[in-house]
């Protein structure tokens, strides 16, 4: 084994849909490292982003870790903490002498002090206020965006349902700013561990699923194609941006899938005249 740990998180990367692009040939480099490496299919216990993450970084299950998910409630009915509080992976190895790399962290809230540097994502502080550590991190992000009115922590997916091609150079854009931006720290403090959260992943995913898994029209085709490539090298420039010695993860927090039809439970209890709204 290396001396250090690349972590890249592909928010609700699948492999039914790596399957359809391996077999494609989307994602040459990537592909390689799974022929070469260890491929295993995990279970997340609670299937949303921000429990998953806390268990993924705690090494405890939902609940335990002090966070669930924003919109859960625990058994007795009081509402889940929406920050992690309990120790994550990167305070132990500082503890331990190792310098830590995090990028777009969710649901870590206030900032933390921590030996190497640390960009939070979703449920982060403001961007007005101190959302990486050290704090003058946020400058090299805002030039990297050409300015803080552009700096996006997330993608909104609703906005893109009916624009899958706007939604496709969004994700392209996105992802070349968050490399940018990770391959720029990794030079600067040099980590023994790297983690990078790229939640654009997910965000493709709930529009453009069943165009991967199934059929779409060549234009779209060409596009899916043209993005994954991009994906693709943007994850090898993080690897290469260590030695030749580093060791590598990619991981996702949760899978995806078809979703042939939604049930409104509320709706069915007022027609069928169990609730009155």
């Amino acid at each position: 084994m290396g001396n250090k740990l690349a972590i890249i998180i592909l928010d609700g990367m699948s492999y039914s849909i790596l399957d359809s692009v391996f077999k494609l040939d989307w994602m040459p480099y990537l592909k390689l490292l799974s022929e070469e490496g260890t491929n295993l299919q995990m279970q997340s216990d609670i299937p949303l982003t921000g429990s998953a993450w806390a268990a993924m970084v705690t090494g405890l299950k939902p609940f335990k870790s002090g966070f669930n998910a924003s919109r859960s409630i625990k058994k007795d009915y009081s509402i889940c903490k929406r920050t992690i509080s309990t120790k994550t992976v990167w305070n132990i190895l500082n503890d331990n002498g190792k310098k830590t790399g995090i990028f777009n962290a969710p649901n870590i809230n206030p900032i933390q002090e921590i030996d190497g540097f640390l960009v939070c994502g979703k449920g982060a502080p403001s961007k007005e206020r101190n959302f990486t550590y050290p704090h003058e991190i946020k400058d090299m992000l805002f030039q990297i965006w050409e300015g803080k009115e552009n700096y996006k922590i997330d993608i909104n997916k609703l906005k893109y349902r009916e624009n899958v091609p706007g939604l496709i150079a969004q994700v392209i854009n996105v992802n070349k700013k968050n490399v940018e931006s990770s391959v720029n720290l990794i030079e600067k403090y040099d980590p023994d561990l790297f983690m990078g959260f790229f939640t654009e992943t997910d965000k493709l995913f709930h529009v453009v699923y069943n165009y991967i898994t199934e059929s779409a029209t060549h234009d779209i085709q060409k596009s899916l194609k043209s993005l994954f490539g991009v994906l693709d090298n943007n994850i090898k420039k993080i690897f290469e941006s260590f030695d030749n010695s580093v060791d590598k993860i990619i991981i996702s927090d949760h899978g995806f899938g078809k979703l042939d039809y939604r049930f409104n439970l509320e709706q069915w209890l007022v027609d069928n005249n169990y609730m009155q709204i």
